[in-house]
């Protein structure tokens, strides 16, 4: 009896895990290692390295719609590492289902208990699709609430420059005391002596004061400088 076709997906979510990790070779390994246990030939296989499938849907990745493309071509098995790995939004995962299935599909994953070949298997299917949007929700509060955080603290600094009254150690950043001396000055000159940006510009120039960039001050500059909030 011929074997049935299948066609392997891999992907990584980055280039460091492209490497690391569960790598591509890995996947290869796995779906060869599956193939053979399923009585399948592996026929072709797709690659998507240091891609993501957080929010990029199926239609705007090349590979994964070529791969799509040829299973349903063959009438092939599609198989995966995981259903995340394919993707997270749980409407269009079933939206896939559907469609495989009328095209004589059918999906297998290589650390699921998916293979909609049976009923159980579309059954786990479309527990795991709404599990691994949920997952893809959190996973993006989580990285919008830590980014806040290091906003907030000045964790994460990513300038050429750090602003003035601030040195950069690593990604972090620390006050430096002259620096934050010299913005009370020019506050205080603003405030009690009514002295213009320019004015003040013009002061810290003649006293050889410069910028983080060690560029001469313009009123614009210390017009924002002075309105800033210091920690």
């Amino acid at each position: 009896m011929p074997k049935r076709p299948a066609i392997l997906l891999r992907r990584v979510s980055t280039g460091r895990q492209a490497k690391k990790g569960v790598s591509l070779k890995v996947q290869r390994r796995m779906g060869a290692d599956h193939c053979r246990l399923k009585n399948l030939q592996l026929v072709g296989v797709f690659t998507e390295p240091g891609t993501t499938g957080f929010r990029l849907p199926i239609a705007k990745r090349p590979v994964a719609s070529a791969a799509i493309a040829r299973a349903k071509e063959l009438k092939a098995v599609l198989i995966f590492y995981s259903l995340s790995r394919v993707a997270r939004d749980t409407r269009e995962l079933i939206n896939l289902s559907k469609e495989c299935e009328a095209a004589g599909v059918d999906l297998l994953s290589l650390t699921e208990p998916i293979d909609t070949a049976s009923a159980i298997g579309r059954l786990f299917y479309r527990l795991i699709a709404s599990l691994a949007e949920f997952y893809s929700d959190r996973l993006g509060e989580d990285i919008a609430a830590a980014m806040a955080y290091k906003k907030a603290a000045r964790l994460n600094y990513a300038g050429r420059w750090p602003p003035f009254g601030y040195d950069r150690r690593g990604d972090a950043l620390f006050p430096n005391r002259k620096e934050h001396s010299a913005i009370r000055a020019m506050r205080r000159r603003r405030r009690d002596l009514g002295w213009s940006y320019r004015r003040i510009a013009a002061w810290l120039n003649d006293r050889q004061v410069r910028t983080k960039g060690g560029r001469k001050w313009q009123p614009s500059v210390v017009r924002k400088l002075i309105d800033r909030k210091l920690d």
